[in-house]
């Protein structure tokens, strides 16, 4: 094997670990472990933008859930056929 590919193979391991080492030490936010976090190191920002996020997503999937309860509501008053397709499919 040439040292070229024996370079590229041990590059890519190195570079993998020093970036999981340089997020465990500099953004205790995104580390895996939880060594090095501490609940008062949390910005008011940070918590204020993941609660913002959290209740998008609670209302997107509560109005999911309304429409298809709508829709169940429609499909058992008709019997199970629904009515709104634009056209024959068959």
């Amino acid at each position: 094997m040439s040292s070229r590919y024996l370079m590229l193979m041990a590059a890519i391991p190195v570079c993998y670990f020093a970036g999981y080492a340089y997020r465990e030490m500099h953004d205790p936010d995104q580390a895996a472990s939880t060594i090095h976090r501490n609940p008062e190191s949390f910005s008011d920002s940070l918590l204020e933008s993941r609660l913002q996020a959290l209740q998008d997503s609670k209302r997107k999937v509560l109005y999911q859930l309304a429409e298809l309860e709508s829709h169940r509501g429609k499909l058992k008053s008709t019997n199970g056929r629904d009515t709104d397709l634009p056209g024959r499919l068959w």
